[in-house]
């Protein structure tokens, strides 16, 4: 799941932190606590969303909705739980059911960011060096991603055959095999729209027979081009920008896109 932007998120999710918490006290003193889940079913379903948050955040899709109510559900024992118990001792206790979502809940994404770091580090990665590569866009392509949300895995899928490609180039073997770990992150550092990737590459490639041959020290500005003319040709073949916007982005200087490793 990708959000439709990390600052509505995190908007939503402080908002639903506060609602789930919070206590009505009538005229009686008797405290009466309010069912979050409730009180975002009557803003989903009586709030006209596409008004509110289409514009400037983009679709506003099912998922988002689910994922906050199972936010909402995390760790609430009523929601389902499991017994755990020590054979040895005897001593048990209830584990409440959590909604392993990403991003949205801190907790869940952690668990998961941590099990997946685990899984690479002893089940992908071979010890060979590897580097981090990031890849982003001008802003004023941005939006072609924010209201098409099929243009990212497009992206992806540009910078993982950007890197390959020039890899293979640079070592002279087209055969040569380049891992790619590649993570489309659509939010920047101030909570804006900002799709970009960060991909972890081996920093040089194998060969059918398994040998490893390590990248030589290399200029980048031929990768970043070449990501440029990959980006541009497939927002034109999807028929998002013009051919004159095409021209105009690939004769400037500082076009916007950017790679670093």
């Amino acid at each position: 799941m990708h959000p439709t932007s990390y600052g509505f998120f995190s908007r939503l999710r402080n908002v639903c932190h506060h609602i789930s918490r919070h206590i009505v006290v009538n005229s009686k003193g008797n405290e009466l606590v309010i069912r979050a889940d409730s009180i975002l079913n009557q803003i989903v379903g009586k709030v006209d969303l596409s008004k509110i948050l289409e514009s400037p955040f983009g679709y506003f899709r099912p998922v988002i909705g689910d994922v906050a109510r199972r936010y909402l559900a995390c760790g609430d024992i009523r929601r389902g739980f499991a017994r755990v118990r020590c054979p040895e001792c005897g001593h048990e206790y209830l584990l409440a059911f959590s909604c392993k979502g990403r991003y949205f809940c801190t907790s869940c994404h952690t668990k998961r960011a941590v099990a997946f770091a685990g899984w690479l580090n002893e089940e992908v990665l071979w010890p060979v060096p590897h580097r981090q590569v990031v890849l982003t866009v001008p802003k004023m392509l941005r939006p072609f991603f924010r209201y098409d949300r099929t243009l990212l895995g497009e992206l992806c899928r540009a910078a993982a055959s950007v890197i390959t490609e020039s890899f293979r180039s640079i070592l002279g073997n087209p055969g040569l095999d380049v891992g790619v770990v590649a993570c489309i992150h659509t939010f920047g550092n101030f909570v804006n729209f900002h799709p970009h990737i960060h991909a972890l590459v081996t920093d040089g490639g194998f060969t059918a027979g398994g040998t490893f041959h390590v990248l030589p020290k290399i200029s980048l500005s031929g990768m970043e081009r070449l990501f440029r003319r990959r980006v541009l040709l497939m927002l034109l073949e999807k028929g998002k920008i013009r051919p004159e916007r095409v021209r105009m982005l690939l004769l400037w200087v500082h076009s916007g896109f950017n790679l670093d490793a």
